[in-house]
């Protein structure tokens, strides 16, 4: 019998039912050592031979008929001679052993997959995801993961805000993945057909810089809608809906050296309902301020209020710790805040007097965006709060992690797990960051890549499941 070195097959003669490598180790896998180098006895999924004299009587003893032995091995070293029981042909190299295992099949003994001539089995199809549903009825929810696909050339990083157009299309803003955010081809805008399907990319390179991070439609008074994107890095932008850029303020070399603005990290944006040439920013990561804008010119009109605290007194002015989201309470005409870390909405005049206010702790303790269901076949009274997941451990993972719907009560009546369903494990999405209600009464997410290790960015579409 001649031996070739490393993965070499060599034929036995009588015993050309089987092939031999010589300095490999049947006995472990890549992935998992075996117990052959241990105590010289059976274990599970093992059996030892004993001492022998040579490879050749070593596989005589597996390859004699009716021992229905399919693996073998020799250590040259020790003498050792074992069975493998199990069929899993993976070895690793060893200089000191030779390994062998059955390549064609005889009766009632079947060859070892992956072995010489033995076919490895085709790799199943991926398994269908069983449907996620969630809510209580009648706002009950199922997963789409058919829907919001990204473009093919999209390296997410963040999923981070969604809004719609007057004719149900989505858009969706994301930071691209670091690497691709340097790219000539890096985008962050896409916008879906109304059902959440034919994801398209819009804008360019330089709308994709910094953190890009709120989004809002908006109808102004020349009858045109708009995009207006909030970005982490001190920039406001004002958009066609194709994402063509009209103007773009970065307040860093105007800010950057004045303490009472800076640092300046706008997390949204909105036009208030009685001030239509106004566009309001909140600054949720750097001073918990809200700036004014000029909707036409983009520049800044010297109004600002806010700043850090957590002022609840109706008709006093607001005070925030993160005001990360803010949108219009189509329900009452006024602005709804998602002060993030005081746990609650807060509902506020164009001026910054407070209104009232909503603890939201038990519900979504770090609520990011508040949108209601205006134009919806649900009608007009509810409130839909996206929120990051929280929890009193440390790296996680944040099974809490929701989407929470009020009624104009303040009543909560139904809540979304979306990280209980989906989050690390599955699709890793723990941190619901932004949620809208489409006009069919279906939710659109985005959702923010944690911290904890195995969470992700993305999209997701929630179907309305009617009763």
């Amino acid at each position: 019998m001649a031996l070739l070195l490393g993965l070499a097959v060599v034929g036995l003669g009588a015993f050309s039912d089987w092939s031999v490598s010589a300095g490999m180790n049947a006995c472990s896998t890549p992935t998992k050592g075996g117990p052959c180098g241990g105590d010289a006895k059976d274990h599970p999924g093992f059996h030892y031979v004993g001492v022998l004299n040579s490879t050749d009587a070593c596989s005589a003893t597996c390859e004699a008929t009716g021992t229905n032995c399919t693996i073998w091995l020799y250590s040259t070293s020790s003498k050792h001679c074992w069975w493998r029981l199990d069929g899993v042909w993976d070895p690793v190299g060893a200089a000191t052993i030779t390994s062998g295992c059955r390549s064609t099949s005889s009766v009632g003994v079947p060859c070892v997959q992956g072995c010489g001539a033995c076919p490895v089995a085709p790799t199943p199809p991926p398994t269908a995801m069983p449907p996620v549903e969630s809510g209580t009825a009648p706002f009950r929810y199922r997963y789409e993961p058919s829907k919001l696909l990204l473009p093919p050339t999209v390296q997410l990083l963040h999923g981070h805000g969604v809004t719609k157009d007057s004719k149900g299309n989505i858009y969706a803003t994301y930071v691209p993945s670091l690497s691709s955010q340097k790219l000539p081809t890096a985008r962050c805008l896409i916008r879906y057909a109304p059902d959440g399907t034919n994801g398209v990319l819009l804008g360019n390179w330089t709308l994709a810089q910094g953190k890009p991070h709120g989004i809002k439609v908006e109808l102004e008074a020349d009858g045109k809608e708009y995009l207006y994107h909030a970005n982490t890095a001190a920039t406001v932008t004002k958009t066609t809906l194709d994402g063509e850029i009209i103007w773009r303020s970065n307040m860093t070399a105007e800010w950057e050296n004045e303490k009472a603005h800076w640092p300046f990290k706008p997390t949204d944006v909105m036009i208030p309902p009685t001030e239509p040439n106004t566009v309001l920013v909140a600054d949720g990561y750097g001073r918990s301020q809200i700036h004014a804008f000029d909707r036409v010119t983009g520049k800044y009109t010297g109004v600002v209020f806010g700043g850090r605290g957590n002022e609840s007194t109706p008709g006093k002015p607001a005070k925030f710790e993160i005001n990360h989201g803010m949108s219009l309470d189509h329900r009452n005409g006024k602005i709804v805040v998602s002060d993030r870390s005081n746990h609650r909405l807060v509902w506020i005049e164009d001026d910054g007097m407070i209104i009232k206010v909503q603890n939201v702790v038990t519900s979504e303790p770090l609520p990011c965006n508040a949108q209601t269901s205006k134009g919806s076949t649900l009608g007009d009274d509810l409130l839909v709060v996206a929120g990051l997941g929280v929890d009193h451990a440390d790296p996680g993972p944040y099974l809490n992690g929701s989407v929470s719907i009020f009624h104009s009560n303040q009543t909560l009546v139904s809540t979304i797990e979306v990280a209980q369903y989906l989050g690390v494990g599955v699709l890793g999405h723990t941190h619901p960051h932004d949620a809208i209600f489409l006009p069919n009464g279906d939710i659109v997410v985005a959702i923010w890549k944690g911290h904890e290790a195995g969470s992700l960015g993305g999209f997701e579409y929630w179907t309305h499941l009617k009763e």
